[in-house]
């Protein structure tokens, strides 16, 4: 029942003035899983993955995440916009990577988090994920060994808040407490310091440390997070996260809420507003804010554990703390093909570039879609305080 995904090298630059994709040369080494986070002079640091895959059904002994990454990178390159080719060829000090993340720094370098090193042999449930970081920046794009994680995560979310530092999110397979605080919350690098810490923040709970989760970074300190995937802390079996009425949670992170930022769901008993979700629970989903800065959409994932691709598209919106379904004349408007494992880009001018995934039949998909926002308010609004 194994499935093999091979990797491609292939890379094109989308141009929305045209609708026109162009090939712009080869990365060095075909990758997918892998990561991407931009410098500050404008260059694109792309760092592991893989270059083949397993797609197993999920066995509960050996196999509780279906995706089995067999031959994992620890290369790293650089796409320089102004030559329009790839280059680079380093290597990652802290070895292979595959579900890791990344994000800019301050000093306009990259920080490269967690991830697998391969497949736990004995059990592929992302139990040996990584508490180490790798920083790349500098003309050259020399990599060093960076700042060591709190805890050992895998299959979450980098993001930097301007003045404050970089946060992590999720995928943290050690709950345990460090300096009293438990592992599941949230921690940063903030400027100047030599590690991770693990910081408090309001209404975070163990069932909110999600996995493969769909997030938008759609405000400088308002970060979006929907759907993904929950692993038992004792067997290391994975399961769709999902909320009281079925669908798939959706929360927002403020920076600004109390000490250390907060979570907001959009529940308030007081006027019987319900949690925000998505319709139906999946994962490896992705998400893109819109210019108005206070809303984003929502799109694609998987449904199961089986891999089937999802057609949603839903659309947040900051000022009800709701997510909806986008609809036409009172019908659901969905991507034209399901897919998982896509890519979701605010071009900028309202529209938003959905690219490539996963299809039913398991085929990587080489198309592309455009979503058009008509409505685009000039600023955003301050988000509700209620229901935190």
């Amino acid at each position: 029942g194994c499935r093999r995904a091979t990797a491609t090298a292939a890379a094109a630059l989308y141009d929305p003035r045209t609708g026109v994709f162009t090939a712009v040369g080869s990365l060095t080494t075909p990758r997918m899983f892998h990561v991407a986070a931009k410098l500050a002079d404008g260059r694109v640091v792309v760092a592991g993955g893989a270059r083949e895959a397993l797609l197993r059904p999920v066995d509960a002994a050996r196999y509780p995440f279906p995706i089995d990454p067999t031959a994992p990178l620890d290369t790293i390159e650089f796409y320089d916009p102004a030559a329009r080719a790839f280059a680079g060829g380093t290597s990652d000090p802290g070895g292979a990577r595959v579900f890791a993340a990344a994000a800019p720094m301050p000093d306009g370098s990259v920080v490269i988090t967690g991830g697998i090193p391969a497949t736990d042999p004995s059990r592929h449930d992302l139990g040996n994920a990584l508490a180490t970081s790798t920083v790349c920046g500098g003309v050259a794009l020399a990599c060093r060994t960076g700042p060591p994680l709190a805890r050992r995560r895998a299959g979450h979310t980098a993001f930097a808040i301007t003045g404050d530092g970089v946060y992590l999110w999720g995928g943290s397979v050690e709950l345990d407490p460090v300096g009293g605080v438990d592992g599941y919350h949230f921690e940063v690098l903030r400027d100047e310091a030599t590690s991770f810490a693990l910081v408090e923040v309001e209404t975070m709970q163990a069932t909110r440390n999600l996995f493969f989760a769909a997030t938008a970074q759609y405000f400088d300190f308002r970060v979006l997070s929907a759907g993904g995937l929950q692993r038992d802390r004792t067997t290391g079996a994975f399961t769709l996260a999902t909320t009281e009425d079925g669908g798939g949670p959706v929360y927002v992170f403020d920076r600004s809420h109390g000490q250390n930022g907060g979570i907001a769901t959009g529940k308030d008993a007081d006027f019987d507003k319900p949690a925000m979700s998505t319709e139906a629970p999946r994962f490896l989903g992705s998400a893109a804010g819109l210019p108005d800065r206070k809303s984003a959409i929502v799109a694609a994932g998987f449904t199961s554990l089986s891999l089937e691709p999802a057609s949603a598209l839903e659309r947040y919106d900051e000022s009800t703390l709701t997510l909806t379904s986008i609809r036409v004349g009172g019908e659901p408007r969905l991507l034209r093909e399901p897919r998982g494992g896509a890519t979701t880009t605010s071009v900028g001018d309202g529209s938003v570039l959905f690219v490539g995934g996963m299809a039913a039949t398991t085929a990587v998909l080489q198309t592309a879609e455009v979503y058009a926002d008509i409505t685009v308010p000039p600023q955003a609004a301050p988000l509700p305080t209620e229901g935190r």
